[in-house]
C-alpha cells in the first residue's frame, strides 16, 4: 500500500482496481442467476451499511444520507483503458463486456460524478470509524438475544 508515511489511505492505491466496475460487474454476474435490481440494491447498499453499523446509509428515506447512483442497467459499461478512472490503471475488467452503465453518483445529495464531466474535484465524503470490537459485540448480542 502506498502513502504509508502520510497515513492517508484515501490517497493510497493497492490491490486490484475495480471499484469503478463494482456495480456493472456484479449486475452482469447476478443476472444469470435471476437476481433483480431490488435484491442487488440490498447486496451493495443496505447490507453493507447495516454490517458497518451505518444507520444513515444504505436506504433512500427521509432523514438519511442521499447516496444515490443513477445508472442504466441495460447499457454496456465502458471498460476500455481510456475510460479507466482509477488511480491504479491495471484492472481485471479492462475490455470486458459488462452490463450496466453508471450515469451519475450523488453523495449526501451532492453530485460527485457524472458520465460527461467525470469525477468532481474536492472530497465529498469522510472517514467513518467504527471499531471492529463493536461489530463483534453486536453480533454476539444478537446471537444470544440480548439485542
Amino acid at each position: 500500500m502506498k502513502e504509508t508515511e502520510s497515513g492517508d489511505f484515501l490517497k493510497a492505491w493497492g490491490g486490484i482496481s475495480g471499484m469503478q466496475y463494482l456495480l456493472p460487474a456484479t449486475w452482469t454476474a447476478v443476472q444469470s442467476v435471476g437476481v433483480d435490481l431490488f435484491t442487488l440494491s440490498h447486496l451493495l447498499s443496505t447490507n453493507p451499511a447495516h454490517l458497518a453499523g451505518l444507520k444513515h446509509k444504505g436506504l433512500i428515506a427521509p432523514g438519511l444520507d442521499a447516496d444515490i447512483v443513477v445508472w442504466d442497467p441495460e447499457a454496456s459499461a465502458d471498460t476500455s483503458m481510456a475510460h479507466n478512472r482509477l488511480k491504479h490503471k491495471l484492472s481485471p475488467y479492462t475490455d470486458m463486456g459488462l452490463k450496466g452503465k453508471v450515469l451519475a453518483t450523488f453523495v449526501r445529495g451532492h453530485k460527485v460524478f457524472d458520465e460527461r464531466d467525470g469525477v468532481f474535484e474536492g472530497r465529498c465524503g469522510s472517514v467513518i470509524r467504527r471499531k471492529w470490537l463493536n461489530i463483534v459485540k453486536e453480533k454476539q448480542q444478537k446471537a444470544t438475544g440480548e439485542l
